[in-house]
């Protein structure tokens, strides 16, 4: 399973906010705002803390995708997959 924040970063730009300044008034750290950038998980906290400042739910900023579905940060486990591959590995990556 993988989650997106797509959404969050469209709603940022809908609401002609700034992504590092509306970090800082949420309280993000510049870490966890580049995994947010690269579809990595964060906490539930800083979720919360996004959804509260944007008065949205959860929904409104997160999506999950079955781990069939490609999504953007896809190129790093095509990388894997092809390190796998290269020793020796199955060509099937699973997480």
């Amino acid at each position: 399973m993988y989650v997106t924040y797509n959404n969050l970063f469209k709603l940022l730009i809908d609401k002609g906010l700034n992504k590092t300044e509306f970090a800082r008034e949420v309280g993000i750290s510049s870490n966890t705002l580049a995994k947010l950038s690269k579809n990595e998980l964060v906490s539930l906290e800083v979720l919360v803390r996004i959804c509260r400042k944007l008065d949205c739910s959860l929904g409104d900023i997160v999506q999950i995708a079955p781990s069939e579905a490609p999504i953007e940060n896809g190129l790093e486990r095509r990388k894997k997959r092809t390190q796998s591959r290269e020793k020796g590995g199955s060509s099937l990556y699973h997480e």
